[in-house]
């Protein structure tokens, strides 16, 4: 990020377009889609008119031209952009010329992005404020219950035949997601119901549910053995289409069976229409796949393949594809129809794609795996996102820097929903912003383990489970030592912590663990709102020295135990921290660690 020439619009403006590859990508939000002028502010004072080209949602439309002046300039150019978030580029490609400063953009008619979190096409409803005849359960976060695993630790189950749970639409609707548990049977292989949805009174459709996707059982790994008991991993979420619903309809889930069905909470949309295949693509139905027909991986290995050797994209039509092992691409680019329309389906715990060299995008298709148990492949990540340098290849080192993970919805996953992780080689200046990420079955919803100059900002957390924290920054799981400044800022944290039975110890909402080695290096955590945290709000640990710590307007508001707990050694300094309602009081320093106080703190 650059500075030198003023009149920037933001905290500084972008240079180095001056080789292929180099690229700037914004995120923009649209409220229904339009072919909209788009408009660059840059500068230009080389004299001469240069060029970049220009990609909307990862798919090249042409090139810009940039005449020279004085100062900033803009210039701008029609693009076709979808309903909702889109993907503006700028890049430096054969042709192009770059060498120009790069300071904001902006589109006609766009609608801004939320402040904190993913901006999200859908709106979510929370069962139990909706109106229902079944029995709320919770608050409750007592690990392997129903409603620990549930949003906002509530939930509505509905026991037998007639028990509904129903809401009106404060927006229209075409496609409905539901997060529900059903009981596992004996066996431990999944039983089935069906859950009706009532549209004004009118039945639409029944929702086929499964418990086969959820239910683990025992202790870490967590197999999928009933006969370990201690039973947990309940929910699971189910999709459909619907006729499009008015805002205002009563839209009802219902029980029609003796099964019990647990309702958490339902997310609405309106489906937008199928994408059409990129111009000079490679479809797959030319190499054999047929949807629905079964094993689809030759076909599809196939296109990759003439498709890398040809310079093209991938094409995955509407429909569903089934993969039996995994498909490894590098320099490719597959798309599908959008998320609703284009399913790829895994089989046995195998299938999905394996990014194996750079240049590779995925978009605009489900990718639905087959896993009933946690570790099929004897690797334990089963993390949302994973950012790391762990191959356990021989003379693998490669280092991973410069990624960046942004608007997300991560719920339900099996360990970490944000992770990055620096093994054999630091992970560096990379960053998870405006993600939305809850509901993690084990660990965090967010957390950096060592490296360099990482970040995590602007994101919402919400309701971690077990083992967990809202973000952690620790040099755990043998993670290389933190260096340059890990920063952590406007991030929203709302239910989160955990319990660990095997320690026998909690962890915090905000959890800095010093395992393996000593955190020396700059650690910045800024514009924080901590709430209602399951036990502290702020935990350091465990008996190492974390040093250069720095807390800025940090407010806790709300601890199972104490708002800050210190076990560590070393110092930090707080700025504006304020805790409130600690139910063991503001502050927990056993082990006498310095608190360099700056002003405005409050509670501690």
């Amino acid at each position: 990020m650059a500075t030198a020439t003023t009149g920037y619009t933001g905290s500084g403006y972008v240079t180095g377009l001056t080789a292929a590859g180099a690229r700037v990508i914004r995120t923009v939000n649209l409220p229904s889609a339009a072919t909209a002028a788009v408009t660059l502010r840059y500068a230009n004072g080389t004299g001469a008119t240069q060029r970049l080209s220009v990609y909307a949602n990862g798919v090249k439309s042409g090139q810009i031209s940039l005449p020279p002046g004085s100062g900033w300039l803009t210039q701008s150019r029609n693009l076709a952009l979808r309903a909702g978030l889109n993907l503006v580029g700028y890049q430096f490609d054969a042709g192009d010329t770059g060498n120009v400063a790069l300071d904001n953009v902006t589109v006609a008619g766009g609608a801004a992005l939320a402040e904190r979190g993913a901006t999200v096409p859908y709106t979510g409803y929370e069962a139990e404020n909706g109106s229902t005849n079944g029995t709320v359960l919770g608050p409750d976060r007592t690990y392997r219950t129903l409603a620990s695993e549930s949003s906002g630790r509530r939930a509505v189950r509905l026991d037998n035949a007639g028990k509904h749970v129903q809401f009106t639409l404060t927006r229209p609707a075409s496609g409905i997601v539901v997060r529900y548990s059903i009981p596992d049977n004996a066996a431990g292989t999944g039983s089935t119901a069906p859950l009706a949805v009532y549209a004004g009174g009118a039945k639409i459709k029944d929702l086929p549910l499964t418990s086969a996707y959820s239910w683990v059982y025992g202790n870490y790994p967590f197999p999928n053995d009933p006969a370990l008991g201690g039973a947990h991993r309940f929910f699971d979420e189910v999709r459909a289409t619907l006729p499009t619903l008015a805002e205002g309809t009563v839209l009802r889930l219902q029980n029609e069976t003796s099964t019990p069905i647990t309702v958490d909470l339902a997310d609405t949309e309106v489906v937008p229409p199928a994408f059409a295949a990129p111009v000079n693509s490679v479809d797959i139905t030319a190499y054999g796949a047929t949807s629905g027909s079964g094993d689809d991986t030759a076909a599809i290995n196939a296109a990759v393949a003439a498709a890398k050797s040809q310079g093209r994209s991938v094409w995955i039509p509407a429909g569903t594809f089934d993969l039996t092992s995994r498909v490894e691409v590098a320099g490719v680019t597959i798309r599908g129809a959008g998320m609703w329309h284009t399913t790829v389906r895994g089989n046995n715990g195998r299938g999905g794609f394996y990014a194996v060299g750079g240049n590779v995008q995925l978009a605009d298709f489900t990718f639905a795996g087959d896993v009933r148990y946690r570790d099929p492949d004897a690797i334990v990540t089963t993390d949302g996102v994973n950012l790391n340098t762990a191959s356990e290849e021989a003379n693998r080192n490669d280092p991973l820097s410069n990624t960046r993970v942004e608007q997300s919805v991560l719920r339900n996953t099996g360990d970490d929903a944000l992770a990055m992780w620096s093994k054999n080689a630091s992970v560096s200046n990379s960053a998870f912003t405006f993600n939305t990420a809850t509901l993690p079955m084990l660990a965090n919803t967010s957390a950096i383990y060592g490296g360099n100059g990482n970040r995590i900002e602007d994101n919402l957390f919400s309701d971690t489970v077990y083992t967990a924290a809202g973000v952690t920054v620790s040099t755990w799981h043998g993670a290389l030592p933190f260096s340059g400044t890990t920063v952590v800022q406007r991030n929203t944290l709302t239910r989160t912590g955990g319990w660990n039975n095997d320690w026998n110890s909690s962890q915090g909402a905000v959890w800095i663990y010093a395992e393996g080695r000593d955190i020396t290096a700059p650690v910045l955590l800024k514009d924080l709102t901590v709430t209602d945290s399951t036990y502290q709000g702020l935990l350091l640990s465990w008996q190492k020295t974390i040093s250069n710590l720095t807390l800025d307007h940090v407010t806790f508001n709300g601890a199972g135990t104490h708002g800050i707990d210190l076990n560590a050694a070393g110092s930090a300094t707080f700025t504006y921290v304020t805790v409130t309602g600690a139910a063991s009081g503001g502050l927990n320093n056993p082990s006498g660690y310095t608190i360099i106080r700056g002003p405005g703190n409050s509670g501690f």
